[in-house]
């Protein structure tokens, strides 16, 4: 039994939670039961705030007393104002494991106590910092500023230039615009070395360019300028800015005696890109655990020695710090199966026989889930120093930056990037921050797009410009590090739950496998009564495997990204498109014929064919695909049988030299 502790929580939601979660949580009022406090057997706690009034930080500060180390989780819903200057430290010290806003939406609020209550990997308690975490803290960021240092005085040279020219009555246009651009640069990005006074000084400076020359008083402007420099010339005083292990591939230890299913998911698992290993046993499996712990495990639960050892393992890897996510797979599908797998914290629960496809299919939903999978996020900001300065707060494997200094190529990076997350700068040359939002709200292809925006300035007036432009977020320079990753943590976890409440793949926009099979259905269902052709086609990406090895990983990743956007954008809405897994994709037509479907996908791959792709090692590359057409009601009376006449046709494809679309026979 988990007990959720609530204090201001509108009865509705609470009652609608309750009857979702089940009998195994019990939802207790704190307002009706004042000594919740003092109860050892709460698991989380969840609070409306309201206002920006002592009461609720009361309440959290003495509940942090009374806690002490142990610090169970809050999740704190309050007011969308308050929401957005609470900050990563003061979250921290108030105990707070997420905030949400208010009225929290009950899909997010749902999905964070599943998180805290199952056990999945992503959650981690607030813990207090490690006395030798500051020391290593401030030695990246020394070692970052010795960087930066150079260019950022650049940028101040430049400025004495302007006093100089003020000082002389001669300052031109397009000088000053430069020099406002170099002090809204400077403000951006030196307090997050730890010039905290100096981001102000670089903040005057730019207000004073902002309007006319001769109103400037270059007294004032050169003193301002003058402590700048000694300021900057001085020591930083570092914001934590933490730094996590670059990106690596999903490791994956598979626990079955099946010796020819164990094989056939080490290949599946492989041919993703996965870093994959197989062991016959569960004393096998916890030596490899113990010696090298994975991302992630599949589990059978049929042993010689019975199901218990392996119950006893899948309780283990739940228990861990952080748990490994599992998934189950058993010939048993009975109701106590499940509830003695689903109290040991399994992730998922698949029944064989499944293929190996299906099975890597749910344990790429599980790592999605948990909030294990790479997110790619377009940054845009002209200035290249505070771009990079962002590369190293956020260099961390759940995250691969994108940087884009010229606003004017957006469009066209949009599409080839394929971000989860866009992150752009409020005042940049030749097309501004909002101008940017705008555009991709009024595409329905990006409408959903997460959009988080960097500025300096916080005042109201631009604050309510940026939410009626579309954005989701918006963090002040100069940024502080954790601040920023919580902050797009937040944004990011709402954007995967609403894609696979969708159906969609996150990485090529399509409809995933579930929803695709569920589509495809219905297509056929449809034909059946209007007496229609449909036609199914399945298309694999030729030689993937080799891109993947030559190329890297993220090329492979890029190469799927144009894949689908391309599908999406050749085929009707009507029609259906999906990834059916790894680089196979899926494609239904209502209403056409196998040739009038083979002549829409020849003129797909000719348009890929052109297209091309950069290596990890900087060389241009091109890929081709082949497909396999199998039309209804000719080569099949149910989906089943036409992906399987399509099937055909792509081996046959692959056989007579890739790059080609066959029709089956």
């Amino acid at each position: 039994m988990h007990r959720v502790i609530t204090l201001g929580l509108d009865n509705q939601l609470v009652n609608r939670l309750r009857s979702v979660m089940g009998p195994a949580t019990e939802f207790v009022d704190g307002a009706a039961h004042p000594q919740w406090m003092q109860d050892p057997d709460w698991a989380v706690l969840v609070l409306k705030a309201s206002g920006a009034g002592p009461g609720w930080t009361d309440v959290l500060s003495a509940l942090r007393k009374a806690e002490g180390e142990r610090c169970r989780p809050v999740i704190c819903c309050l007011e969308a104002a308050r929401a957005l200057e609470i900050t990563a430290l003061e979250a921290t010290q108030l105990g707070i494991w997420r905030v949400l806003g208010s009225p929290a939406p009950f899909e997010l609020l749902l999905h964070s106590l599943n998180l805290l209550l199952f056990r999945a990997p992503e959650v981690q308690h607030p813990r207090p910092a490690t006395p030798a975490q500051p020391a290593l803290l401030a030695g990246r960021m020394a070692e970052l500023w010795a960087k930066y240092k150079e260019p950022a005085l650049e940028r101040v040279r430049l400025l004495e230039q302007t006093a100089g020219a003020l000082g002389a009555g001669g300052l031109a246009e397009a000088a000053q615009n430069q020099a406002r651009i170099a002090a809204h640069n400077l403000a951006g990005s030196v307090g997050t070395f730890g010039f905290a006074e100096a981001s102000p000084m670089a903040r005057q400076l730019e207000t004073m360019l902002t309007g006319p020359a001769d109103a400037i008083d270059p007294g004032r402007f050169s003193e301002l300028l003058r402590h700048l420099r000694v300021t900057l010339e001085g020591q930083p005083a570092p914001a934590p800015a933490p730094k996590v292990g670059a990106c690596e591939p999903v490791r994956l230890l598979i626990i079955d005696d099946d010796a020819d299913l164990l094989q056939m998911l080490l290949s599946e698992a492989q041919h993703r890109g996965m870093e994959a290993a197989g062991v016959a046993s569960v004393d096998e499996a916890r030596a490899r655990i113990s010696e090298s712990p994975p991302d992630a495990v599949i589990l059978d639960l049929t042993f010689p020695e019975g199901t218990l050892v392996s119950l006893d393992l899948l309780n283990d890897l739940s228990n861990r710090e952080p748990p490994i996510p599992v998934v189950v797979l058993t010939v048993c599908d009975g109701l106590q199966a499940r509830v003695e797998v689903s109290r040991r914290g399994a992730g998922t629960f698949v029944q064989k026989p499944t293929g190996p496809q299906e099975v890597l299919d749910e344990v790429s939903l599980l790592l999605h889930r948990v909030g294990f999978r790479q997110h790619t996020i377009l940054v845009v900001d002209d200035d290249p120093t505070f771009t990079g300065l962002l590369n190293e707060v956020l260099d961390n494997r759940s995250f691969h930056l994108v940087t884009l200094h010229d606003p004017r190529t957006f469009w066209e990076t949009l599409e080839r990037v394929r971000p989860d997350l866009l992150i752009l700068d409020v005042d940049m040359p030749h097309l501004s921050g909002v101008e940017l939002c705008r555009i991709v709200r009024n595409d329905s292809q990006w409408m959903n797009l997460p959009i988080l925006f960097l500025t300096g300035h916080g005042d109201r007036d631009l604050v309510a410009q940026l939410f009626a432009a579309g954005a989701d977020d918006f963090v002040r320079k100069p940024i502080i590090g954790p601040e920023l990753v919580t902050r797009i943590k937040s944004r990011l976890e709402r954007s995967t739950l609403q894609r696979m409440l969708s159906g969609e793949d996150g990485l090529t926009g399509l409809a995933n496998r579930r929803k695709t099979a569920e589509e495809l259905r219905r297509l056929v269902r449809m034909a059946a009564r209007q007496h229609q052709s449909v036609s199914i086609a399945l298309i694999d990406l030729d030689c993937f495997k080799c891109i993947n090895d030559q190329h890297g990983h993220m090329a492979g990743d890029a190469v799927l990204r144009r894949l689908g956007a391309l599908i999406l954008r050749s085929f009707r809405l009507e029609d259906v498109t999906g990834r059916w897994g790894g680089e196979e994709m899926v494609v239904g037509l209502f209403g056409a014929c196998a040739s009038e479907a083979r002549r829409r996908l020849e003129h797909l791959l000719h348009r890929f064919s052109q297209e091309s792709f950069v290596g990890a090692s900087g060389e241009a590359f091109q890929v081709t695909f082949s497909a396999g057409l199998a039309e209804y009601p000719q080569h099949g009376a149910d989906v089943q049988s036409l992906l399987e006449a399509a099937d055909a046709a792509l081996y046959q494809a692959k056989d007579q030299g890739r790059n080609c679309v066959v029709i089956a026979p």
